[in-house]
């Protein structure tokens, strides 16, 4: 970035614990940021999100097929998420619950429900995109958690941004973080022949409640020619009640999840 950035040495512990304003005319330096500190911020402030309301829109593109829907979200860490699907002119597209154990997918338009356990194959029955159940939730949220108790490849500065890279199965995944919002930027993740499996972006950011998300989160899988984005229009974070009802009329014939 023209002029470049650097944080002083106190500044790393004021700016990491209240994501305030960097100085202008510095250049971030690691070694006045040590990993530790960095990472620990991260989670902490990651942490600090516990339940999600909001609304905005989602739209895909496969090789095969676009589209795009309105959504209303509700989420609870760990491990409860409630989507809403609304087409044109607020007709009702479809409900989608995921949790750790189960998912429920009901086609309003078609007046069917799925069922099962969420395995990454079957979630496509929600977006037409390879996610594991993790992968769903940061979807969603925009968090990208970092890898725990696995110490980084590698830490560096690439333009105005950390760059982390951990070991990611046979491959690596690779985390541009944001020093001011402590927020994942861009998350790379290769193979072990170096090409790019996933990647996703975000931009952006709503901030309440001493914490953060991004406005805006997309995810691609460049083999697959395969994306989605999510945009909120509104949120409410850490809300201080969540309702995750939701009603599958007992007529609903019940359909395999694609695979």
């Amino acid at each position: 970035m023209p002029g470049g950035r650097r944080l002083l040495p106190i500044i790393p512990l004021l700016v990491l614990a209240s994501c305030a304003p960097r100085t202008e005319g510095v250049a971030l330096n690691t070694d006045l940021t040590p990993v530790g500190l960095l990472t620990s911020r991260i989670r902490e402030t990651d942490a600090r999100l516990r339940t999600l309301s909001g609304h905005g829109s989602l739209s895909f593109e496969t090789p095969s097929q676009n589209g795009s829907a309105g959504f209303d979200l509700t989420m609870k860490k760990p491990d409860s998420l409630l989507v809403q699907l609304e087409g044109p002119f607020g007709i009702d597209v479809g409900t989608f619950f995921l949790s750790r154990k189960r998912y429920v997918m009901y086609n309003s338009l078609e007046n069917a429900v799925s069922t099962g356990s969420p395995e990454s194959g079957s979630l496509r029955s929600m977006l037409p995109i390879d996610l594991t159940y993790d992968q769903m939730f940061s979807a969603f949220t925009g968090t990208f958690p970092l890898p725990d108790r696995i110490p980084p490849l590698s830490y560096s500065i690439a333009g105005d941004q950390f760059l982390l890279r951990y070991p990611c199965g046979d491959g690596t995944c690779s985390y541009w973080i944001d020093p001011d919002a402590l927020l994942v930027r861009r998350l790379e993740i290769l193979d072990a022949g170096g090409s790019i499996m996933l990647e996703s972006e975000t931009s952006g950011m709503i901030v309440q409640d001493g914490t953060r998300i991004p406005r805006r989160v997309s995810i691609t899988m460049p083999r697959e020619e395969r994306r989605v984005a999510i945009a909120f229009s509104s949120a409410s974070i850490n809300p201080g009640r969540v309702s995750f009802d939701f009603t599958v009329p007992p007529n609903a014939r019940s359909m395999a999840a694609p695979r």
